[in-house]
């Protein structure tokens, strides 16, 4: 699977889920767009990225909400990114193995964004400032 054409792996359970809610595939450029932004860690225009993507409906909307979540753990923002997840489990009805395929999901998007930065950079964390 090209990393140019999937940016997260989101378990089948998952994908099926957001497919029976979605009638388009939505706003796939700005879901690039924001992965682009966070492997060169510009985590601010990432998220705005994703909120444009979500806007956009579709199952592009679905993912940009389980990125924004990743993005935002990815940048340290811990408590946002549990709240955000707290969130989204809620609005989509996620319990059980359910949220667990989604949080594996998350962390799996974390994993594959530091390899790509660090593919791409040399370094798979984003410099931190003193």
């Amino acid at each position: 699977m090209s990393k140019k054409i999937a940016k997260i792996l989101i378990p089948a359970s998952i994908l099926s889920i957001a497919l029976s809610g979605c009638g388009s595939i939505g706003d796939t450029k700005n879901i690039k767009a924001a992965s682009d932004l966070a492997i060169n860690c510009q985590y601010d225009a990432a998220l705005s990225a994703l909120k444009q993507a979500e806007a956009g409906g579709g199952l592009s909307a679905y993912i940009a909400e389980l990125e924004y979540i990743a993005f935002l753990r990815e940048a340290g923002r811990v408590t946002e990114s549990e709240q955000a997840f707290a969130d989204w489990a809620e609005k989509h009805e996620q319990t059980g193995q359910e949220r667990q395929d989604a949080s594996d999901s998350i962390n799996q998007t974390v994993t594959k964004l530091r390899e790509e930065r660090l593919e791409k950079t040399g370094n798979a964390a984003c410099p931190t400032t003193p």
